[in-house]
C-alpha cells in the first residue's frame, strides 16, 4: 500500500503530488505502535524524493514537502536531519543522508534516476547534484555503478 504513494509524487500534476504527500505525513503522524516497524523501511525510502520535492517549483508542493520531510525525520528520529530541515539548510540534507549509511548509496542514486526525466528543471537539478554525491560514495564499486546505469 505505501509503495503507491511514492508513485504520485513525482508525476506531473502538482495536486496529486500534494494530496500524496498531505496523505502520507497523516499517515507517518500517527502511526500505531506495531505498524511502526512495517512503515520505517517506506518511510526511510521516502526522504529522498520529499527533499526533491522540497524544491519543486509548485510552492504549495515544495512546503508541504518540507513538513512532511520534518514528519518524516522526526518519526525516524533522526536528530541531524531533523535540525537541517528546521533550519531550513536542505543543502546539507543529502550530505548527511550519504554519510550516515554508505551501504544506502546505490539506493538512494537509483531512486535520484527518476528525477532526471522531471519536467521540472529544479528537480532535476537537485538529481544531478545528488548523483553526482551519491556517485562518490560508490567509488570503487564498478559493478554496482554499472547495474544503476543499465536502470536494474
Amino acid at each position: 500500500m505505501l509503495r503507491s504513494f511514492f508513485l504520485p509524487f513525482i508525476q506531473d500534476n502538482s495536486h496529486v503530488q500534494l494530496l500524496s504527500i498531505l496523505l502520507f505525513q497523516t499517515l507517518v503522524s500517527l502511526p500505531l505502535e506495531k505498524e511502526e516497524k512495517a512503515l520505517k523501511t517506506h518511510v526511510r525510502q521516502s526522504l529522498l524524493p520529499l527533499f526533491f520535492h522540497c524544491h519543486d517549483e509548485n510552492q504549495h508542493v515544495a512546503q508541504v514537502s518540507q513538513e512532511t520531510l520534518l514528519c518524516v525525520a522526526e518519526f525516524l528520529k533522526r536528530r541531524d536531519l531533523q535540525k537541517l530541515v528546521k533550519n531550513k539548510k536542505l543543502w546539507k540534507f543529502t550530505e548527511c543522508l550519504l554519510a550516515d549509511d554508505r551501504s544506502r548509496a546505490a539506493e538512494h542514486l537509483r531512486r535520484a534516476l527518476q528525477y532526471l526525466d522531471s519536467p521540472q528543471q529544479s528537480l532535476r537539478e537537485e538529481a544531478i547534484r545528488f548523483i553526482g554525491m551519491a556517485g562518490q560514495h560508490l567509488r570503487g564499486k564498478k559493478e554496482e555503478l554499472q547495474l544503476i546505469c543499465e536502470g536494474e
